[in-house]
């Protein structure tokens, strides 16, 4: 199971950001939304420079339909990204704006 291998990476690594995001989404593919993002949120905690934990914690409040929360995590992505990440700045202002017009 996929979890249970990022579980024993994080239990050697704590802080290591690719198995915590990675292990989010799965939790999120599963259905186990509030534990994701349980998960994005240790990493912020750690690391809250980190772009793409912003994105996938976003994906995920949205899911939940907390919109407001995921805007806040959009925006957050958007103020941190270096502005050569056009792509996934466009894909975050593209969301605020769906979101905000539902």
């Amino acid at each position: 199971d996929a979890i249970q291998c990022y579980n024993k990476v994080l239990k050697i690594i704590p802080n290591e950001a690719s198995a915590r995001i990675k292990k989010a989404l799965a939790l999120s593919a599963l259905g186990r939304n509030e534990e994701a993002v349980e998960c994005c949120d240790k990493l912020i905690a750690v690391n809250p420079e980190h772009l793409r934990v912003w994105l996938v914690k976003a994906d995920i409040l949205e899911q939940m339909f907390k919109r407001p929360d995921a805007i806040v995590c959009y925006q957050k992505f958007i103020s941190l990204a270096p502005h050569d990440l056009i792509r996934d700045i466009e894909y975050a202002r593209n969301r605020i704006k769906e979101l905000e017009e539902h």
